[in-house]
């Protein structure tokens, strides 16, 4: 596991003496080498180079809000990325952080990455005080050619190299680091800033540094699974570290239980639940669809998958293997991205669902199931049981402290078992299905938001 692999680095190599213009870089790297080490483990390329497509789309993105970057008056910043936007009526809401925005109106900007998918219409998009980061990345360009890194301890990080067998462009990590730094610190100069929110700050390490420097609260949302086997959230070294965030809001109660016995993230004060956003605000709307609908008439049982492009050729293929066994359960397969799967020979009963998000196909399916995806612990909150896939051990060791109610989850290794899971599932009430997880989502969450940024005078004229 790369959890482990981690945790050997950090007790067996001395990464305290890898320093970045004398000042402790590790952390820095880190994310980085997880990344490389999973690829190692599956095969899926994580930390991708910047493509000529990325760049027209920074291009095309350029425009969009650079008036109030430059000129408008607020004293909150977000940090997301297009792609976490989920539609509910027709308007793509920012799934983790539309509720924060929404309570702060026009005192806040969110700052949003188009990469890898672009920005919606501003007509469709629930942001109002929105702009790219296109501007940022351009700033960032051009500092780059100029930084002079100062590196010590490169013959550690040689030795991870040849340990693992991986390559970390450690220099370029620095630059882009340094530039992130360098380029929020003349946006603050610019602007009177009291807060700022991210979803997945490790992407940001130079912006939560320079945010720290001035004072400015960095407040985590989370956005997906936490657990003892995530590297975000799990140390095993003494570095103290300016790259980490201040507060971190999870989804609920048994997230902080986690992290309290977890190792070198942020004291268990500053962590506090807060629930979710988007799967509140989607359940208070009916999901309909006539297409679906008329393809659902035709199964006794429909299984929504949430797709994970990590696992995606094991996910299809054990789906494939289980639609031959009982040709009355539709298995409805929701990607990551659109692409071609005309490689593979998919029976009738098995749909690749392009036209609905993830959250709307588990709604309107009987059941839910992927591998470790953080659908497995949304899918109870909107009413739906989970039948997950257990290769490789791996939604076990994810979800099987969290989910360990057989009611509504259960695990399956083979694709017998998964449809005999299927078939022999209890029905249950919804209500007791979203009780079932009342411990890891707390409710009222724009109530909790509110009371947070209370507290720490975040809201207008506090």
């Amino acid at each position: 596991m790369v959890i482990d692999k981690l945790r050997e680095i950090e007790e067996k190599f001395r990464t305290n003496e890898i320093l970045l213009n004398n000042e402790f870089a590790w952390r820095i790297i880190r994310p980085y080498v997880a990344g490389l080490l999973y690829e190692k483990e599956d095969g899926f390329k994580r930390n991708q180079r910047i493509s000529v497509k990325h760049i027209l789309t920074f291009i095309y993105g350029f425009p969009k809000g650079l008036f109030k970057i430059l000129f408008g008056q607020y004293e909150m910043l977000f940090f997301s990325k297009s792609e976490r936007r989920k539609k509910i009526n027709g308007i793509y809401h920012d799934r983790v952080l539309e509720g924060a925005i929404s309570l702060l109106e026009s005192h806040s900007l969110l700052i949003e990455s188009p990469v890898p998918v672009p920005h919606y219409p501003s007509k469709i998009t629930a942001t109002k005080n929105l702009a790219s980061e296109s501007l940022f990345y351009l700033v960032q360009g051009a500092v780059m050619i100029f930084i002079r890194n100062k590196v010590v301890g490169e013959e550690v990080i040689h030795e991870i190299e040849e340990k693992y067998n991986i390559r970390i462009n450690y220099q370029q990590i620095f630059k882009r680091f340094r530039a992130q730094y360098i380029s929020m610190l003349w946006f603050l100069s610019l602007k009177k800033i009291k807060g700022s929110c991210f979803v997945a700050p490790s992407l940001y390490l130079g912006y939560v540094k320079a945010l720290k420097e001035k004072n400015i609260p960095v407040i985590e949302f989370q956005h997906g699974i936490i657990n003892d086997q995530h590297y975000a959230y799990n140390f095993f070294d003494n570095t103290e570290s300016s790259h980490l965030p201040d507060y971190l809001l999870t989804y609920g109660n048994a997230i902080n239980d986690l992290l309290s016995k977890s190792n070198g993230f942020i004291v268990p004060k500053n962590i506090i639940a807060a629930g979710n956003y988007y799967l509140e605000k989607l359940s208070e709307h009916a999901i309909n669809n006539s297409n679906f609908k008329e393809l659902k008439e035709k199964y006794e049982l429909t299984v929504a998958f949430s797709g994970q492009e990590n696992f995606e050729e094991d996910i299809l293929n054990f789906i494939i293997e289980s639609s031959y066994l009982d040709l009355d359960i539709l298995y409805v397969y929701v990607p990551r991205e659109t692409k071609s799967y005309n490689n593979y020979n998919l029976p009738k009963n098995v749909v690749i669902v392009e036209w609905l998000n993830v959250y709307e196909a588990i709604i309107l399916c009987d059941f839910h199931s992927t591998m470790t995806s953080s659908c497995a612990i949304e899918a109870p909150v909107l009413g739906k049981q989970n039948i997950l896939l257990d290769l490789y051990n791996q939604a076990s060791k994810y979800y099987g402290e969290l989910l360990d109610n057989e009611k509504v989850t259960k695990y399956a290794t083979t694709p017998q078992e998964f449809v005999e899971a299927v078939r022999s599932m209890p029905k249950v009430d919804i209500s007791e299905i979203k009780n079932s997880i009342a411990n890891i989502f707390k409710p009222n969450h724009l109530l909790n938001i509110t009371s947070f940024f209370k507290y720490l005078k975040l809201m207008p004229n506090d």
